[in-house]
């Protein structure tokens, strides 16, 4: 053969391999993640920073992040990526459940052993109403929902019920459980906050506590109480607005409850978030008096306030029972200015700590020149956005390490050994 017939040659296997990647139609993932079996080492996370929501990994022993997609050559920035846009990411075992509404692919399954995905749930594109909506996941079942519209006298159509839907993750048996209209907001979509052998506490947009069985019978309704006790291994807990006379307070006290007296006590104040590990308590507080100031109206008279980092980008961890609080680190960019951190919300079934590492989201805040409508003014405000990146922290010794999925430098030249977990 000839060099031109070579080249040729090659060239056809080229496009053959790309049109078989992430970039092309095909949706399917072939199997085997390289990166090994992320049951283990690995904290699976949403990088928000994006158009829409990317799933990445963290591997804890090597601090290396990248996309779950295992397709090589994928950029994973289109909707041809089975890991882009991707919502509602719930876990049952090994196999990892979510919706992908841009791709209008429905409920996909990820195995997390193997790296191999399946479609759950197909969706019908030629009926949009029958789009899985806000599925979640209790025992072995998928619940999810479908909107159902009514067509008002004007011919506009607007919200007007869900059917709710069990899906059998063993068998693949799907059921009409039944629908909300009975319930006091049934345009309002459902999400289930904890479940147990026989009972689903469903939470709503509304602040509504629905609580079911497995077939959607409601046992109770009624609002979401902020001293409702929630349970953590051997131990329960509530959580109370920290200034309840005051609409705009984002903050909640911590109390830990007495099994016996069920008399509670304070064991964290103003916090502005916390999640319970199997080992800790990892959480942010706000200090007033230590918050650090990040635009200041001196320093732009067009500002409408001072902006503060409300908690200091600080980490805290305390024991399962309020013992030894104390701060572990304060978290510093080395690439951007004006970030803070917060906690990345767990994901359903999920742990965003493994190892003694945990994981927080980087946001950034930047400022921006604004008009008034009526008066013509200007004024300056002050936004944030995820920055994509994430901090990894060790609970044990508080070093930490700031990673982020592109460009920057972040995993190749790190010396992972100190942060290990130490006892």
């Amino acid at each position: 053969m000839n060099r031109i017939g070579v080249s040729a040659v090659l060239l056809f296997c080229i496009l053959l391999f790309s049109l078989s990647s992430c970039s092309g139609e095909k949706t399917e993932i072939a199997a085997g993640d390289k990166s090994g079996d992320l049951t283990t080492d690995y904290i699976l996370y949403t990088d928000e920073s994006y158009v829409v929501p990317r799933l990445f990994k963290l591997n804890v022993k090597t601090l290396s992040i990248s996309s779950v997609c295992v397709d090589p050559v994928c950029t994973h920035d289109s909707a041809q990526c089975p890991m882009y846009n991707v919502y509602d990411i719930n876990q049952i075992g090994d196999m990892l459940y979510f919706n992908s509404y841009l791709a209008n692919r429905g409920i996909i399954g990820y195995d997390l052993k193997t790296g191999n995905t399946k479609n759950v749930l197909e969706y019908d594109r030629k009926n949009p109403d029958d789009n899985p909506f806000c599925i979640a996941v209790a025992g072995k079942y998928i619940f999810y929902q479908c909107q159902r519209l009514k067509v008002n006298e004007d011919g506009s159509a607007q919200r007007s019920h869900f059917d709710v839907y069990r899906l059998d993750t063993e068998t693949g048996e799907k059921i009409f459980l039944g629908d909300t209209k009975d319930l006091l907001f049934p345009s309002d979509p459902l999400r289930i906050n904890e479940f147990s052998d026989s009972e689903i506490i469903w939470d709503s947009m509304m602040g509504m506590k629905i609580v079911t069985d497995y077939d959607f019978n409601v046992l109770s309704e009624g609002m979401v109480s902020s001293d409702d006790i929630f349970e953590r291994g051997a131990y329960s807990y509530t959580g109370e607005k920290s200034d309840p006379s005051d609409p705009k307070c984002n903050y909640s006290n911590l109390y830990l409850i007495d099994s016996e007296t069920g008399e509670k006590k304070l064991i964290g104040e103003e916090l502005v978030s916390y999640f319970i590990t199997d080992e800790c308590i990892v959480y942010l507080q706000h200090d007033k008096d230590k918050r650090r100031l990040m635009f200041s109206k001196e320093d732009d008279e067009k500002l409408i306030r001072d902006y503060y980092d409300r908690t200091n980008s600080e980490v805290y961890v305390m024991g399962l029972d309020g013992s030894d609080p104390h701060l572990i680190c304060t978290i510093e960019d080395p690439y951007l200015e004006n970030t803070a951190i917060t906690f990345i919300e767990n994901t359903k079934g999920m742990n965003n700590f493994k190892d003694g590492v945990c994981i927080v989201r980087i946001a950034y805040y930047y400022k921006e020149l604004m008009i008034d409508g009526e008066t013509q003014e200007e004024y300056s405000m002050v936004f944030s956005v995820d920055a994509g990146g994430i901090a990894a922290v060790n609970t044990v010794t508080g070093e930490y390490r700031v990673l982020y999925p592109d460009a920057r430098p972040y995993s190749s030249d790190i010396d992972v050994t100190p942060f290990l977990k130490t006892e």
